[in-house]
């Protein structure tokens, strides 16, 4: 991602994290269980949006934007918390063995 692109996603988190009073991050690092950590860091059991951020020493990059709880046309969300979209499973694979 461009050093441009990047600070105008920045913003637009910066702004979003300004209006929606929900909201939080966490560290996963390499060998931990994303199990354990969205049980550590009480991930709500609520629709969302998350970013995964890769992490090294020289270096932070977005890696995958996603989103749990499908809108239905009357406004309401269909049954997919954050916490459960970040450990079941994508593809027939569980999600901790991505993370």
């Amino acid at each position: 991602m461009a050093s441009g692109d990047k600070m105008y996603f920045e913003n637009l988190l910066s702004e979003f994290e300004k209006k929606f009073k929900n909201h939080g991050s966490f560290p996963l690092f390499s060998g931990e269980s994303i199990n354990d950590i969205v049980d550590k860091f009480n991930v709500p059991p609520q629709p969302g949006v998350y970013v995964i951020y890769g992490c090294t020493s020289e270096r932070e990059e977005i890696i995958y934007i996603g989103r749990s709880g499908s809108m239905n046309q009357d406004g309401s969300f269909r049954n997919q918390s954050l916490k459960k979209r970040l450990t079941m499973k994508q593809g027939g694979v569980y999600r901790k063995e991505f993370f």
